[in-house]
């Protein structure tokens, strides 16, 4: 019915030549589904007495072992997933438009405020957390 999208190849396939990849794939889904509950009991725990009806988590010990937690998951889901990130923090010259000495009157930035990106795949959240 549709002959520019049909496979020619498709009678030269072997089911075994595919068994070895489904070992692969269901190693990563399984190793992601880990991470997800890891990460789940170990939020759980870490949480554990606090009461976020009185509002959220005070900036402590617990916050930071929580930030220090996420990345770490973040980075092993991402493992399996086959991806990894890499950050690249750019400075640009703006002389030519705002004058020499355009940098004397800021404050030094500490957190970055935009975050420009390619929406790549459902990979998106944990690399832009990373």
């Amino acid at each position: 019915m549709y002959p520019s999208f049909r496979r020619y190849d498709a009678k030269d396939w072997k089911r075994t030549n595919f068994y070895p990849w489904v070992f692969i794939l269901a190693s990563r889904v399984l190793g992601l589904f880990i991470c997800l509950i890891g990460l789940a009991l170990q939020n759980h725990l870490i949480c554990c007495g606090h009461d976020f009806d009185k509002g959220p988590l005070p900036n402590g010990c617990r916050k930071k072992i929580l930030h220090i937690t996420y990345d770490f998951y973040n980075w092993l889901g991402m493992l399996f997933g086959g991806m990894r990130s890499k950050t690249i923090k750019r400075d640009t010259d703006y002389t030519y438009y705002l004058g020499p000495n355009y940098k004397d009157g800021y404050r030094p930035i500490v957190k970055t405020s935009t975050i420009v990106c390619n929406h790549v795949s459902w990979f998106d959240p944990p690399v832009l957390i990373l």
